[in-house]
């Protein structure tokens, strides 16, 4: 009789395993190359550098919770978890790309299983729930968030966000603070990875009441105010680390947040349209080569599914829709934020709900399977081929050329590497086009493009060019940008206009008072003017800055550094 226990409970247990197994091999079948893919963008030149430059101790990893995302590149997103998994795979191991790969990998993975684990939850049929598991775990559209490293910030999310749901679930029907404890841990962890994780309080809200049916929040108060603590503890975080900043990046400004979001609300079909006809599949799209048909086209087969579907819903369809769109939203606060396909990484488990509502009436349960068979395979073909495009920089930036014609990137990219090969003009021409074509598309971005040009113009002796750019960034850069100033002055200077230089060098001081070179320059120009009151103010400044904080005080050119350090010896020789 004990065996026959045994064996019930082990035949139970392979039972219920069974669907996390084919999850899992779906996956390594389908991603397993990736794994040895190489470097393409932002992988290749600031993720893996800065996590090879930290080490992998408690200071650095609570010091990641003091500054925002990689500083000198991302300075508004704060994004500390993120930062200390890239470090954890530089620091804990030494081959390069593959671990990063593999991390990718794995985080995926643990995603998939954990939205079969939440569909359960949801209370969808399991044999649904795994095929729509399997759909998410080979999706085409996710290719971004598995095959490109950059991409691990919406997966890395999608398994906080899951367990985080499943845990309050959890807590909702049985009442256990445990359940409670585990979900507040999660919706921390989500918080400190991307802050689109704050959506999960409205949608637990919306859960309650669209799908337990409840309608008085009472017993809601220790989740709402443990949320309200975590939020505001993550809002003074993120607020102190945004004011450690030594020097503004472009700054151009969130004015107006919902009419970007409200701007962007067409794009929610752009991403709908990706899921059932993943045809239009790019790595780095830019807005004005989105076409909205395949969403409308999507959205008009999915109403109708729904509308012929008996027995379905109404208020999972809702709940999933509002999932859908909610956690895709904030990404289009930033104006002009690029459509990224990873992006939809925790927005497509909202498809999936409403997807389970859908009923196809079929005589033989056999023809399902067969369906969805097919459908799985389908997907995965499509996903191996388009895998590829993230296994290396040439056919990762000729892919962008291809799919998004309109998208300046890829020039940009070309006039790089002339510009490393030392072919200024050639590197101007390319720059040129960047700028051209990113002048409807993307403001950011044409700023940045304005900026090479007007440093290679610069370098080529066309200063009236030069300064018309400079120009164009100074008046743009909301709240101006202290390191625009100073090139401008640095042009001033190359072009003898000493009165303009200093104007600028001094509009560059006030706006950040913590760069050596702008006061070397400024103290170069009174010096050769004979101004030595002007000069010693100045190096006076330089130097209280530097005696009450020197971490506070930085550098651009290496020259501007020597000669602090000399300025420095000359004081102390008087001073004995």
């Amino acid at each position: 009789m004990d065996t026959e226990r045994f064996d019930s409970k082990i035949r139970n247990a392979l039972k219920r395993a069974l669907p996390f197994l084919a999850i899992s091999l779906l996956i390594l079948l389908v991603y397993n190359k990736a794994m040895f893919f190489g470097l393409t963008f932002l992988d290749d030149n600031i993720i893996i550098p800065y996590g090879k430059a930290q080490s992998l101790d408690l200071k650095t990893i609570t010091g990641l919770f003091k500054r925002v995302l990689l500083p000198d590149y991302f300075n508004f997103f704060y994004r500390p978890l993120l930062m200390v998994s890239f470090i954890a795979d530089a620091g804990v191991f030494e081959s390069f790309p593959f671990i990063f790969h593999v991390t990718n990998l794995a985080l995926h993975l643990c995603g998939s299983l954990l939205l079969y684990v939440l569909l359960l939850k949801m209370d969808v049929e399991k044999y649904l729930a795994l095929f729509l598991a399997m759909v998410f775990a080979v999706h085409p559209v996710l290719t971004q968030a598995v095959a490109w490293i950059p991409g691990r910030n919406d997966s890395l999310l999608g398994v906080f966000v899951f367990a985080a749901f499943i845990f309050y679930i959890a807590y909702r029907g049985t009442g256990r603070v445990r359940n409670l404890f585990l979900h507040l841990i999660c919706f921390t962890a989500a918080m400190f990875v991307k802050e689109t994780a704050v959506v999960i309080v409205p949608m637990a809200f919306f859960y309650d009441w669209l799908i337990a049916k409840r309608r008085s929040f009472a017993d809601l108060r220790l989740p709402i105010l443990s949320w309200a603590v975590i939020a505001s503890v993550w809002w003074l975080m993120r607020s102190a680390a945004l004011s450690q900043l030594k020097w503004q990046a472009l700054d151009f400004g969130f004015p107006d947040y919902a009419g970007n979001v409200l701007r962007a609300v067409p794009l929610f079909l752009y991403y709908v349209g990706k899921v059932l006809f993943p045809v239009n599949l790019s790595n780095y799209p830019a807005r004005m080569d989105t076409t909205l048909w395949y969403g409308i086209a999507a959205a008009v087969v999915i109403c109708a599914a729904l509308w012929f579907s008996r027995g379905r819903r109404d208020n999972r369809v809702a709940f999933g829709a509002l999932w859908a769109f909610l956690f895709l939203m904030p990404t289009f606060v930033t104006p002009d934020n690029p459509p990224l396909e990873h992006r939809f990484y925790v927005s497509f488990a909202g498809l999936l709900i409403v997807f389970s509502e859908i009923r196809i009436s079929l005589a033989r349960n056999t023809v399902k399977g067969m369906m969805a068979g097919a459908v799985i395979a389908a997907l995965a073909v499509i996903t191996l081929g388009y895998e590829n495009v993230f296994s290396g920089r040439r056919v990762f930036w000729d892919n962008i050329a291809k799919t998004s014609p309109s998208n300046p990137l890829p020039c940009a990219e070309r006039g790089m590497e002339f510009l490393g090969q030392g072919a200024l003009r050639e590197a101007a021409l390319e720059f040129e086009r960047a700028y051209d074509m990113s002048w409807i598309d993307n403001k950011q971005r044409r700023l940045i493009h304005a900026f090479n040009l007007a440093q290679l113009y610069k370098e080529l002796g066309e200063f009236e060019k030069s300064e018309k750019l400079f120009e164009e960034i100074v008046s743009e850069v909301r709240s101006g940008n202290s390191k625009m100033y100073y090139y401008y002055a640095l042009l001033k200077l190359k072009q003898g206009d000493t009165g303009v230089a200093e104007r600028l060098l001094q509009e560059a001081i006030r706006i950040n008072p913590h760069f050596i070179d702008y006061y070397a320059e400024l103290v170069r120009i009174y010096q050769k003017r004979g101004e030595n009151k002007k000069s010693d103010a100045f190096i006076e400044t330089l130097v209280l800055h530097n005696d009450g904080a020197p971490d506070d005080t930085a550098y651009i050119e290496e020259s501007s550094a020597k000669w602090f350090a000399g300025v420095l010896r000359a004081r102390e020789s008087a001073q004995r």
